[in-house]
């Protein structure tokens, strides 16, 4: 295992194991098949793609840095998102449990599906045109954004209200053109 360094505004493809890479503003570095990736860190600007029978663990995605999974992905322990980081669902990926914390956004793309996810305080769940989330469990002023085409399915908006004032913050729930079934 080495320690890679990607090209300034490049695209990086690898079959090789790598360790402690870390991708910054405008790069892009895939995870490709066969591929194992740990610890890496990926910057405000800067997105990893971990694609089919590729492997991730142990990485950070700092504020502003984006990580993709598509179908037949690993996704293993230790990986984390701090706040103002996004994680991307993409085709063919199901993804249990996770939780949006303050700060990070999960979006489920076209043909991605969250099941189970918790969305607390600050954090945001977006679906897209042909993604599903189904289960998802929104805290107080957490947010779930549904778009024109996606669908959300058993999602519960929960949480006891914060008051401020006369306003009252819980879960939120925004249909753009989405679908929405079986929601409390």
């Amino acid at each position: 295992i080495v320690t890679n360094t990607i090209p300034s505004g490049g695209t990086v493809f690898s079959a090789t194991s790598y360790s402690g890479v870390t991708i910054t503003s405008g790069e892009i570095y895939v995870v490709s098949a066969g591929q194992t990736d740990t610890g890496d860190t990926i910057l405000s600007g800067g997105t990893a793609i971990i694609s089919s029978a590729g492997t991730v663990s142990s990485s950070v995605v700092s504020s502003g840095g984006v990580v993709e999974v598509l179908g037949g992905a690993n996704v293993n322990g230790g990986n984390s998102i701090s706040s103002g980081g996004t994680l991307e669902i993409g085709s063919g990926f199901s993804l249990p449990g996770f939780v949006a914390s303050v700060g990070v956004t999960l979006d489920v793309l076209s043909g991605g599906t969250a099941v189970s996810a918790v969305i607390l305080s600050g954090g945001i769940e977006n679906v897209s045109s042909g993604g599903i989330a189904s289960g998802t469990n929104v805290s107080s002023a957490g947010v779930l954004n549904v778009f024109t085409g996606g669908v959300t399915v058993s999602s519960l908006l929960s949480g006891i209200p914060a008051v401020s004032g006369n306003t009252a913050s819980v879960g939120k729930e925004i249909l753009s053109g989405g679908t929405a079934s079986s929601t409390i």
